[in-house]
């Protein structure tokens, strides 16, 4: 009689992350509000995050982990991956760093201008020195531009939908829509 078979060690983190996909995949896709701007300047607009995705960590590199998968240890370093449901209704994964993380957390938590939210963002992780990561250069420029980078990455993947007008945006907009007074258009 044959002794049962143990799990490779990865299975627990394979498990975990095929539950996150399917939970992502069980529930509506994202909605994003009218205003949105898909092609919007990110820079200009408040770029609109993804709601439907999940920062996970993984002692094992479950994105790759498939039949040829052979390895007997985890490098060591933990895998960071950004998960999240696409708008035609299927799971993607980006790589997940220290800057790509404080992105998406500055973008879940402010309701600026993508612009701001680089800037003060490449600012704190430049005086932080919390980042290590091979897309940070050693100045606060080579930063931000690192971060723009991400940032169009997030929008050309689906983990950022767009970008939604400020309110001084709209409030522009509708001033410049209404009618002026002149001659042939006196005031009411």
């Amino acid at each position: 009689m044959a002794a049962p078979r143990t799990p490779p060690l990865w299975q627990a983190d394979l498990d975990r992350y095929r539950t996150i996909c399917e939970h992502l995949q069980a529930g509506p896709a994202p909605r994003p509000p009218a205003a949105l701007e898909t092609g919007g300047c990110l820079l200009s607009g408040r770029p609109w995050l993804n709601p439907r995705h999940v920062i996970a960590e993984f002692e094992w590199p479950v994105q790759r982990i498939g039949p040829r998968f052979r390895r007997k240890q985890p490098d060591g370093l933990p895998v960071r991956l950004l998960v999240f449901r696409t708008v035609v209704g299927g799971v993607d994964t980006l790589p997940g760093c220290d800057a790509s993380v404080a992105l998406i957390d500055s973008l879940a938590r402010r309701r600026v201008c993508g612009r701001r939210q680089v800037a003060e963002l490449a600012s704190s992780l430049h005086d932080s020195r919390s980042v290590s990561d091979a897309m940070i250069s050693s100045n606060e420029q080579g930063l931000q531009r690192g971060l723009l980078q991400l940032l169009e990455t997030f929008r050309a993947r689906g983990l950022v939908l767009g970008s939604l007008p400020l309110f001084s945006d709209v409030a522009r907009r509708q001033r410049l829509a209404e009618p002026t007074a002149s001659a042939d258009n006196p005031p009411p």
